[in-house]
């Protein structure tokens, strides 16, 4: 395989996304886990759906995909009467997609359209991404996240900043990462939306 080729085959590969919410000071959650600091709106909520709308898969750890199924297979019907409603918007997009959880444990996939994968995160990424389809986007998901940090497996950075400072917590990067900043959004909390790529 020559090298065009070559290169026009890693283009053609699925992208992955990667959307996390986290402090000024680069926590995704406080010392015990709580997360509530962070701001969520339907401006916020907007943004993260262009981002979103065009992957057909959407990847979890453990933890929030049963955090997420928990709360998502009804919401629209619960809490997203209100048009416009950034909750209505994500259920009518996270129901029906195609849902890739990483864990050895857990068993229970009656969340529609629920794939799990017990071995090898890495490798099935890669797998994953060599298949047809559009891009995925993994949500939340830290742990999981820096596995894949870690193999290079990330191509977009989707990072909303809240503006607060948290002094302590569970820290979302835990390796250098060169990364290259591509925009920032602001929004009328004072959080900021910023999109990077590797460099």
């Amino acid at each position: 395989m020559g090298e065009a080729a070559v290169n026009s085959y890693v283009c053609s590969m699925r992208k992955l996304k990667y959307i996390m919410h986290v402090s000024l000071d680069g926590f995704y959650a406080g010392p015990t886990g709580e997360m509530q600091w962070i701001h969520m709106d339907n401006e916020i909520g907007k943004y993260v759906h262009q981002v979103i709308a065009p992957c057909d898969a959407v990847v979890y750890g453990r933890v929030t995909y049963e955090l997420m199924k928990a709360f998502w297979p009804t919401a629209e019907q619960d809490h997203g009467a209100e048009t416009g409603s950034h909750i209505a918007e994500h259920a009518r997009w996270v129901n029906p997609v195609e849902k890739i959880v990483f864990s050895r444990t857990l068993t229970d996939a009656s969340w529609e359209n629920t794939k799990i994968i017990k071995e090898d995160i890495a490798k099935e990424m890669i797998r994953l991404k060599q298949k047809p389809g559009k891009d995925m986007v993994l949500l939340g998901s830290a742990s999981i996240a820096q596995l894949l940090m870690t193999h290079g497996l990330i191509d977009e950075y989707w990072l909303t900043i809240n503006p607060v400072a948290l002094g302590a917590g569970k820290q979302l990067f835990k390796q250098r990462l060169n990364l290259k900043l591509v925009s920032t959004t602001a929004f009328a909390s004072g959080a900021i939306g910023t999109h990077y790529v590797p460099a």
